[in-house]
């Protein structure tokens, strides 16, 4: 029996992600939700949503949410609050 390949050195696998329109290439999963706004440059006046699919509700991602990446994740970011009427 060979002795079993040493994959040590084999690269992380990569992944591409949007926020707000911006590709993104990482190398690690998982990711938290504020490793994700510090990527995008967020401040704490936003809140910062994963896009579902389908008629599923978007998600909103906490700080210290735990994020497995896919490739073509698509997040957003949205104000923490809205004034309806103010422009």
């Amino acid at each position: 029996m060979s002795p079993r390949p040493d994959h040590s050195d084999k690269p992380d696998k990569k992944y591409v992600i949007h926020i707000d329109r911006r590709k993104f290439d990482l190398e690690d999963s998982p990711k938290t939700g504020s490793e994700i706004r510090e990527l995008a440059g967020l401040g704490s006046e936003v809140d910062l949503y994963l896009e579902q699919r389908g008629n599923e509700d978007d998600r909103l991602v906490a700080d210290d949410d735990s994020i497995d990446l896919d490739n073509g994740m698509h997040f957003f970011s949205a104000p923490k609050h809205i004034t309806p009427g103010h422009v």
